[in-house]
């Protein structure tokens, strides 16, 4: 029998924290809005609600990646675009994006294993030396049912989850956890709730419409992202029109 091998994937890497700073570069305050993770080449989404709050608390949106050896890391945001309908939330900058997670094809049913890791309650301060540190958390559950979100104007479908999704949890991805070993595939975006988490599906996410920053849908996006083309940064244009050019 062949031997089996499984490459160590390190979820921190692929994930963002969504943080407001100040116009002169400097961090606003020390607290974790929500959670964002990689589209496309200099795209990113998180939860709508999640720029909202960072523009009614005067800052502008950055996404923060921690690095063991640097700290905290924060790239400025060059826009910003929110789809309320659907509570989604579009963010275009020059950070890194280590991978691009699979996409799930169907939905998920009754009592399957998922789970959401990002920055909720992330940031515990001190006061001698003044610092902060930063810690990532994991939450997983299953899905108590697949319904209509309809607090929010488009009704979109979406997941109840039998966990909390704390505040800073939002916009982060939500994986399929099915054991023994998950396959981490994004199978919708977490939303924040109370009294269970919830969750937009992946199947509404895909079909999410970004004028102003791709250009087309994020299905569009991911297909010419999937391409293997390479991409000249050009954020005073939508993504799909940037210029492009077959890998070598």
């Amino acid at each position: 029998m062949a031997e089996r091998r499984f490459a160590h994937v390190d979820l921190g890497q692929m994930l963002y924290s969504v943080v407001a700073m100040k116009s002169e570069g400097q961090l606003l305050r020390p607290v974790i809005y929500g959670t964002a993770f990689c589209v496309g080449p200099g795209m990113f989404v998180t939860a709508g609600h999640v720029l909202s709050m960072i523009a009614d608390d005067g800052g502008k949106v950055a996404l923060s990646h921690l690095d063991e050896d640097r700290g905290l890391l924060a790239s400025m945001a060059l826009q910003t675009e929110i789809i309320a309908g659907s509570d989604v939330g579009i963010i275009a900058a020059k950070a890194e994006g280590v991978a691009l997670l699979d996409w799930a094809e169907e939905p998920r049913s009754i009592l399957s294993d998922v789970s959401a890791i990002g920055f909720p309650y992330a940031i515990t301060s001190q006061e001698n030396p003044a610092s902060f540190k930063v810690t990532m958390r994991g939450f997983k559950g299953n899905v108590i049912t697949r319904t209509k979100i309809w607090k929010l104007p488009a009704q979109p479908v979406g997941y109840e989850v039998s966990c909390p999704f704390p505040k800073g949890l939002s916009g982060a991805p939500l994986l399929d956890a099915t054991p023994p070993v998950p396959d981490l595939k994004v199978i919708g975006m977490v939303l924040e709730a109370t009294r269970f988490g919830l969750a937009l599906d992946v199947i509404e996410l895909r079909a999410v419409a970004s004028p102003k920053i791709i250009g087309g849908t994020l299905n569009e996006l991911r297909k010419a992202v999937l391409t293997g083309d390479q991409f000249r940064f050009a954020v005073d244009r939508p993504f799909l029109n940037w210029d492009r050019r077959k890998r070598a």
